[in-house]
């Protein structure tokens, strides 16, 4: 059974937050075009869909770790707060903003509140986001093959590697090191050479 432990995060979060704006369920609120998402940003975000984002991102650490409770969700979105010439510090993220997503992921029944206390992940938010999981891990099973039947190699004995920006490179079991792009000539004898 494939879940979004098995998938890279962005590849994951991207075809989550894309399913999440799909179904049309998630109730978005007003003010998502004027907030910062924490007093340590400069700016609000400039991605017009960054709370399916953040919710798909949410709904995925939930999933990997429940009883997960706002303040850890706060801590996890944080960033560092530049202060001029002073050293940056660590500030969280925004409450209002973490609380909000987690009520909205709640009302179409991916969260629902863990008996000893945080969040955790319902039976139904489980399918869909293995479901999601699932259909990422084909998408990336479909591109390696093509892009080693480009190569003319045999996708079998191969591992799939998920490397940044969803390029997929597929590696040869037991082969760490890339080899140099120049091929050493080989020496000719002398006696040959002279001749």
């Amino acid at each position: 059974m494939v879940s979004p432990r098995d998938v890279t995060a962005d590849a994951f979060i991207v075809a989550y937050a894309s399913h999440l704006k799909r179904s049309g369920k998630l109730e978005v609120p007003t003010w998502v075009d004027l907030v910062k998402t924490g007093h340590g940003k400069e700016q609000g975000p400039l991605d017009p869909d960054w709370y399916y984002v953040r919710a798909a991102a949410l709904a995925r650490h939930i999933y990997l770790r429940p009883r997960c409770g706002l303040a850890s969700l706060k801590k996890y979105q944080g960033n560092a707060k530049r202060r001029g010439v002073r050293p940056s510090h660590h500030v969280d993220a925004s409450g209002s903003v973490q609380r909000k997503v987690v009520q909205s992921l709640e009302k179409i029944g991916v969260l629902e509140e863990h008996p000893d206390g945080g969040r955790m992940i319902s039976q139904e938010g489980q399918r869909d986001l293995d479901r999601i999981s699932s259909s990422v891990l084909q998408d990336a099973l479909k591109q390696a093959k093509e892009e080693s039947a480009e190569r003319g190699d045999a996708p079998t004995k191969r591992r799939i590697r998920f490397p940044k920006k969803n390029k997929i490179k597929i590696k040869k079991a037991g082969e760490d090191k890339p080899k140099s792009a120049k091929k050493k000539k080989a020496k000719k004898p002398k006696a040959e050479a002279e001749a």
